[in-house]
């Protein structure tokens, strides 16, 4: 748009002062004040900074997000939440505004920020009052700040004289998470684990199918091998186990598999 905002070194000379300041709405971090539009001798933005100890309200992601939603304020934009764009009054916990979270919720996106910042409806706006270009818009709206883990490994090996197969289940690394992220934001890593006679590449969704996984904690420290048995098949079958783990943001990782022919039941004569 046929706007800019520019660095000034000059307090007196500048337009727009963005301040840490304690005067914001809810006197902690996580929300934001600014004037209604340019007004003289200056506009200003106020966003408070806090501590990894006030959470994701703090962090420099959903910062960010305020800072832009201020600075449309100062461009004489109001609140409007009858759709998603960065206008909307509230961002929920500081990982996306409002409106921009779908039904799901934010679980689906722990870890995640909406990145997008903008909407189409936000530059539609801005150049229809200030002139300029509409230009595509990212087509991702989620980002991770914190990385996805690496899958599980498994392999299945069968044991004649037991009659079962023996299971190794490698626990992949954590992956760390920043300290803005508080006791309730973090869950116990664990692995899912389904048995079946068909493998399942992605966590089923069907309640039947749902049904049979079964959730373990890791009994080993990551690197090592959790180790389990099965002798739940028929004789003759084919079969296959399926595993995938969870962080500690409760994502899960994309899933492996092992499979394996079991020997048919041998006639005693």
């Amino acid at each position: 748009m046929r706007i800019r905002f520019v660095r000034s070194y000059s307090r007196q000379r500048a337009q727009l002062i963005i301040r840490n300041s304690r005067d914001v709405p809810t006197g902690s971090c996580g929300g934001g004040m600014a004037t209604d539009g340019y007004v003289r001798p200056h506009a200003y933005l106020n966003i408070l900074h806090g501590s990894a100890k006030d959470g994701m309200r703090c962090s420099v992601y959903a910062q960010t997000l305020v800072v832009a939603h201020e600075l449309g304020h100062v461009l004489g934009f109001a609140h409007d939440d009858a759709r998603c764009w960065v206008m909307n009054s509230t961002f929920l916990e500081g990982y996306a505004p409002a409106e921009c979270v779908g039904a799901e919720g934010l679980e689906p996106h722990r870890g995640s920020w909406d990145c997008r910042l903008l909407e189409r409806i936000d530059v539609v706006r801005a150049a229809h009052r200030y002139g300029g270009t509409i230009k595509p818009r990212p087509a991702e709206q989620w980002c991770d700040f914190v990385p996805r883990m690496a899958a599980p490994t498994i392999t299945a090996t069968w044991d004649p004289v037991e009659g079962r197969a023996h299971l190794t289940i490698r626990r992949p690394a954590s992956v760390p998470l920043p300290a803005f992220l508080l006791a309730e934001d973090r869950h116990p890593e664990l692995y899912d684990l389904i048995s079946s006679a068909a493998c399942h590449p992605d966590p089923p969704t069907e309640p039947e199918m749902a049904a049979l996984v079964r959730s373990h904690l890791w009994t080993v420290a990551a690197g090592g091998d959790e180790l389990r048995s099965d002798a739940s098949m028929a004789p003759g079958s084919h079969w296959c186990w399926t595993v995938w783990a969870r962080d500690a943001l409760g994502r899960a990782t994309a899933a492996a598999t092992a499979e394996l022919d079991v020997p048919a039941e041998t006639p005693v004569e």
